[in-house]
């Protein structure tokens, strides 16, 4: 049994080592985006001070001011919480897509649509990287693959729990003068050990985000009566926003109305209000709490409040402040930058002992593979 679970985790690390090697990477420099843009690529000055010591228009009144800037085109989301109130972030509709759509900047206090900075090399750059830990650069079906790496992660964690079940007594042993084999088995297993609560928590959350593309794939692929993507109807923009936030503020105390985001068809099928009931929780976030309007009465059809709905729905919202390390500040942003690197550590270790090994066997005529010739002695497995 335990050499058939050192076998299976020592293929999956293999097959999955190249694909995790760059996720994590990826993942650990997306840590420090917003950092390494302020110093290589600083954003042009621009009114934020006014911005933030003027009082809001009323929702209406901005959605309003932003048409009449944008003929023929439609506002399909606002979002008070993405520059941290330096600036609104309004989704309109492109002229030629009715379902596609751009983010533009929008002082809250005018309603004025500000001057967008051409994307620097910086941001192109973190637009690749981003593509590549999401899909790995091959699409929805890479995503599905990345989904499935997150799969094999977890199971690499648990595997080698199990593999390492007597960790504690050689945690943090590494033989420096011992054969190279056996200082990369102590090294696979200090840092497999010391990161597998922080890899089952990215594994799981992957998994979970990126393996929900199975369902769109089938429905892109499923014949359609129309012969297209249906696209929503468009919502009625004769609708005071302002009376739905009212509303939502009812239904669910506690909702800021200045700290919300607003997603109106076609970019989705209903209108929904997404705000924090739970203020000042870093480990909930900003997006923890949801109101759907009907797009043509804009009656509630549904509240989904985060201090009361289910264990696993709780769970839902926080996947993201843990996953990104969003929820400490920067002390936590380097930890969780640093076992981003965890995976690599482990692919190139895990194929060093798996090459260490092979080499071992080739040199001893006859040799056969045995419990023994993994090096369980302090190492206990591999990892």
């Amino acid at each position: 049994m335990r050499k058939r679970l050192w076998m299976l985790h020592s293929w999956m690390g293999l097959v999955s080592g190249l694909g995790l090697l760059l996720i994590g990477l990826t993942g650990s420099l997306l840590m420090f985006r917003e950092e390494i843009e302020a110093v290589v690529q600083p954003p042009p000055e621009s009114s934020m001070g006014a911005i933030e010591r003027a009082p809001r228009l009323g929702y209406d009144e901005l959605f309003s001011r932003v048409r009449a800037q944008l003929p023929g085109r439609e506002v399909l989301a606002w979002d008070t919480i993405m520059h941290d109130g330096a600036a609104d972030a309004v989704a309109v509709s492109l002229p030629d897509n009715p379902r596609g759509w751009e983010w533009l900047r929008a002082d809250p206090a005018t309603g004025t649509l500000l001057p967008q900075s051409p994307p620097g090399w910086t941001a192109r750059a973190f637009a690749w990287a981003l593509e590549l830990h999401y899909t790995l650069l091959l699409g929805r079906w890479g995503e599905l693959f990345a989904g499935v790496l997150a799969v094999m992660l977890c199971l690499l964690g648990v595997s080698g729990i199990y593999l390492y079940r007597g960790f504690w007594r050689t945690l943090f042993t590494l033989r420096w003068r011992s054969s190279a084999r056996i200082f990369f088995s102590d090294l696979h297993k200090m840092v497999g050990i010391s990161s597998v609560a922080f890899n089952l928590i990215l594994g799981f959350t992957g998994a979970w985000w990126n393996l929900q593309v199975v369902k769109r794939l089938f429905e892109e692929e499923a014949p359609s009566s129309a012969g297209s993507a249906r696209v929503p109807a468009p919502y009625n923009t004769g609708l005071s926003i302002d009376a739905m936030v009212a509303e939502a503020v009812r239904q669910m105390p506690g909702l800021d109305p200045a700290q919300i985001y607003l997603s109106l068809p076609p970019r989705n099928e209903s209108m929904r209000l997404i705000g924090s009931a739970v203020p000042q929780n870093p480990l909930v976030g900003n997006y923890n709490s949801t109101v759907h309007f009907d797009p043509q009465s804009g009656e509630v059809t549904s509240v989904l409040d985060f201090r009361r709905t289910s264990a696993w729905h709780q769970f839902e919202v926080m996947m993201g402040p843990l996953h990104f390390g969003t929820f400490g500040g920067l002390p936590v942003k380097v930890l969780w930058c640093v076992l981003g690197l965890s995976p690599g550590v482990l692919a190139w270790s895990g194929v060093v002992m798996y090459w260490k090994r092979r080499r071992s066997i080739r040199g001893k005529p006859g040799a056969r593979r045995t419990p023994k010739a993994v090096d369980h002695g302090a190492s206990t497995g591999s990892l």
